[in-house]
C-alpha cells in the first residue's frame, strides 16, 4: 500500500471522476447499536453474501431466541459461552471465532465507555462516541483484530460524516490514480474530495461503493 499526497492534483483529479458518479440508492445508518457492533466484526473481509446472511442469522435467530436487546444482554450471553467457536456458531451459525473473539471485546469497551459517560442508553452512549472518539487516542489497539475500518464504520453508521476505507472504495482510487492507498490515506484523501465537492462525506463513500458495486465484474 502507498501513502499518495492529497496534493491538489490529486484532489482535483478523484472530484472531477467523482462528480461524474450517479447519486447513491442506499441508507446505511443504524438504530441498533447491537447491529453497530455485530457489523463492526463481520463486515470485513468477508463475501457480501457471507456478512448479510451472518446479519440476518443474529437478527432473526440470535436475538429472539437468547434474549439479546441490550449491549449487557450481549455481554452477558458471550460470558456464558466463553468459547469462542460456539459462540459464533449460536450467533451467527458461521464458524467465526475470531469475530466472536472481537465482539467481546468491542461490547466491553462500549458497556465501559457507557458507564464512564452515563449516557441513559446503549444507543445514546454510541452514537456520543462517535461524536468525540478519535482513532488513535481511543480506539487503536484497544481490540485486536479491529482498526480503522472497523472505527470508521461504526462512525459512519452512528452518523458521523466520513469515508470508510472499504475495498471498493480503495479500488476506486486505486483505478484513478494508478495506486493503491493505505486505509487512513483513503480516509483523508476522499474526506478532502467529498470537502472540496461540497458533498457528504458519508454520501461520497456511498456512492462510489455502490458505484463499484454495480460495475461489471471481469471474468
Amino acid at each position: 500500500m502507498t501513502c499518495i499526497q492529497p496534493t491538489r492534483e490529486v484532489i482535483d483529479r478523484l472530484a472531477t471522476a467523482c462528480a461524474q458518479l450517479p447519486e447513491p440508492e442506499g441508507n446505511y445508518l443504524e438504530e441498533s447499536p447491537l447491529r453497530v457492533c455485530v457489523l463492526a466484526v463481520v463486515d470485513f473481509q468477508m463475501t457480501e453474501t457471507a456478512v448479510i446472511r451472518a446479519t440476518k442469522r443474529f437478527d432473526e435467530e440470535a436475538v429472539p431466541a437468547h434474549g439479546l436487546h441490550s449491549l449487557e444482554d450481549l455481554d452477558r450471553f458471550l460470558s456464558q459461552h466463553p468459547d469462542n467457536r460456539e459462540a459464533a456458531q449460536l450467533l451467527w451459525r458461521y464458524n467465526l471465532h475470531t469475530r466472536a473473539a472481537m465482539l467481546r471485546g468491542l461490547v466491553r469497551y462500549f458497556l465501559d465507555y457507557r458507564q464512564q459517560s452515563g449516557a441513559a442508553s446503549d444507543i445514546e452512549a454510541l452514537r456520543d462516541w462517535a461524536q468525540h472518539a478519535d482513532f488513535h487516542r481511543d480506539f487503536e489497539g484497544r481490540i485486536k483484530g479491529l482498526g480503522i475500518k472497523a472505527f470508521t464504520m461504526a462512525l459512519q453508521r452512528l452518523g458521523v460524516l466520513t469515508v470508510v476505507p472499504d475495498s471498493r472504495v480503495k479500488n476506486f482510487i486505486a483505478t484513478q490514480l494508478g495506486v493503491q492507498p493505505g486505509d487512513s490515506c483513503a480516509v483523508r484523501i476522499l474526506n478532502s474530495v467529498a470537502d472540496q465537492l461540497g458533498m457528504s462525506r458519508t454520501r461520497l463513500d456511498w456512492t462510489i461503493w455502490e458505484f463499484d458495486k454495480r460495475r461489471p465484474q471481469s471474468i
